[in-house]
């Protein structure tokens, strides 16, 4: 049997259990499918570290294992990184309005000085 064909083969007999596994602790089915796919791939990669002898189902939950440890990381990472995000916009625009709010102090201020006629021209031209 040629590589491909156990790839199929392990995938067609093993995918149930796997899924079933991974639906016990991930939240949504696309997670579920998505942590799947990436068991086979890394199976079918990796194939040649089965032995004839072994049995395959433990290694390919190890395999579902530290997948589902990746993917698990990963959307601690996202979220990690989205809060940060957040609290950065969050920061600039309350920044950006005290900022903004000065700048105009100083523009009325300096408008303030300028003749009636250079004022109203600017004003009009803004």
């Amino acid at each position: 049997m040629d590589r491909q064909q156990r790839c199929a083969e392990l995938h067609r007999a093993y995918r149930p259990q796997i899924l079933r596994y991974l639906r016990r602790r991930l939240p949504a089915e696309d997670q579920v499918e998505d942590v799947c796919a990436d068991v086979f791939v890394k199976a079918s990669r990796n194939l040649g570290q089965l032995r004839a002898k072994d049995k395959p189902v433990p290694w390919l939950y190890t395999i579902a294992r530290h997948q589902l440890a990746n993917h698990l990381r990963r959307i601690e990472q996202a979220d990690h990184a989205q809060e940060l995000l957040t609290a950065a916009w969050r920061e600039a625009m309350e920044k950006s309005a005290e900022e903004g709010a000065l700048d105009r102090v100083h523009a009325y201020r300096a408008l303030a000085t300028l003749p009636a006629n250079d004022r109203e021209a600017l004003l009009l031209t803004t």
